[in-house]
């Protein structure tokens, strides 16, 4: 028999042999899915952030993001003018640190002697210097904001969008609440209709004025590179603090354990909180660290071992590991900080000598104009300063210009932006 009905219909032998190969192949596929899915996530791996700094991968990144023009917000001001010509004059931005730096005091001093509930309540010069602090900075916001060219792009700088809430706010209390206390005072005869302890909190609203003070750290490199440290490592930090958290854990367990009917026991080691917390203050912060010692060698001179192997684990190893791990992060942050300097300097001045090279003012830049920026010593000088290779610029100048669309040996003009990738790259 072939294994087919009389009107041509399949066997049964057939069939089954075809549902066995389809059922083969199903559990083929749902094998290779499972198999698949069984392989570690390797792109997740790669992607995944390192937990101490790399100072060299951070200085590459440095340089590729100063290929591109960095930002300033000047471009958007009027080319002249009187409002442009205040907002970039340097004695202009050195004046407001300055006055930032004073109304920061002055909020602290005005905390201490100042105990009138509203500005109207209180004593003559502290009204006077409010009102002196509120003028300077609507000034100030005045200035910047009728120097933009399209006042639209005042939005796009941060600063200003920050300095606005800060003015607006200010405005707010010093100008707007006295008028509404005053008008409510008149309606109600002289008295006071506003609640007291609701004006206290608006008079707290004068601390966010108190980060005005980051515009300081803007002024001051070296206070930039402790915040930006601080910041970078906070990974590195945490996870530090994770370690001492789970020895902390461990140690109050078996203390709480074997100081379960002991004095000591009951004060200090009651419950694991507790235990952590006191294994805290005196093993990892030494405080009365020798009292902590001579109480547990008392009971057993095991439980005083096992108190000094903790206090070599937590404070001389993993907090002072802490410290290494800041002041690694601190001086990378450092010499990041220094190569972005230096390259911003030397990029400033390589686009000086591209300007006055670039003879046909096309804004890019061709091979004869190359030629002539290596023979400057101007730029060799700043190329040099970043360790840029200028003999091998100059052996691999026809690669850089060759023009690979038309062939035939014809050299390409590069904008400033990829003259720029390709100069930092040797």
């Amino acid at each position: 028999s072939d294994g087919s009905g009389a009107n041509g219909t399949p066997g049964a032998a057939s069939m089954g042999g075809r549902t066995l190969r389809r059922a083969s192949s199903v559990g083929a596929a749902w094998l290779d899915r499972l198999a698949l899915a069984a392989e570690p996530p390797k792109d997740k791996e790669a992607a995944r952030a390192p937990v101490f700094m790399d100072a060299a991968a951070m200085k590459d990144k440095v340089r590729k993001n100063l290929v591109k023009e960095p930002y300033d917000v000047t471009k958007f001001y009027h080319k002249g003018g009187l409002w442009s010509s205040i907002a970039t004059h340097p004695w202009f931005d050195k004046l407001t640190l300055c006055v930032i730096a004073v109304n920061s005091c002055w909020i602290g001093v005005d905390t201490d002697w100042n105990s009138a509930d509203l500005l109207t309540g209180a004593e003559a010069h502290f009204q006077v210097v409010e009102h002196v602090f509120c003028v300077y900075f609507s000034f100030e916001w005045v200035v910047r904001f009728m120097s933009f060219q399209r006042k639209r792009d005042c939005f796009r700088d941060s600063w200003f969008i920050f300095d606005s809430f800060l003015v607006v706010s200010m405005v707010l209390e010093t100008w707007m609440l006295s008028a509404f206390v005053l008008i409510l005072a008149g309606y109600s005869g002289g008295g006071s209709m506003v609640n007291a302890s609701l004006l206290k909190m608006a008079r707290l609203a004068r601390l966010s004025r108190m980060t005005r003070m980051a515009r300081l750290l803007r002024a001051v490199p070296e206070l930039m590179i402790l915040i930006k440290g601080i910041a970078a490592a906070t990974r590195s930090v945490c996870c530090t603090l994770v370690l001492l958290l789970m020895g902390l854990y461990i140690f109050a367990i078996m203390f709480t354990q074997l100081l379960l009917e002991s004095p000591i026991g009951r004060e200090h080691f009651p419950d694991i909180p507790a235990a952590m917390t006191y294994l805290l203050t005196s093993g990892a912060f030494l405080d009365n660290v020798g009292y902590t010692l001579a109480s547990l060698s008392e009971e057993h001179w095991a439980y005083g071992a096992i108190f000094l192997l903790f206090v070599l684990f937590a404070f001389v190893t993993v907090l002072n590991m802490l410290i290494g791990v800041l002041c690694d992060v601190v001086s990378t942050v450092a010499a990041v900080e220094r190569e972005t300097t230096l390259v911003a300097s030397v990029r400033s001045k390589m686009l000086q000598v591209i300007d006055e090279l670039d003879v046909n003012q096309s804004g890019s830049i061709s091979k004869e104009e190359f030629m002539h920026l290596v023979s400057s010593k101007v730029a060799v000088a700043a190329l040099a300063l970043c360790n840029i290779d200028v003999e091998g610029l100059l052996d691999l100048s026809d690669f850089i210009f060759e023009d690979t669309e038309k062939g035939s040996g014809e050299s390409k003009e590069l904008s400033v932006e990829e003259f720029m990738e390709v100069m930092f790259s040797f």
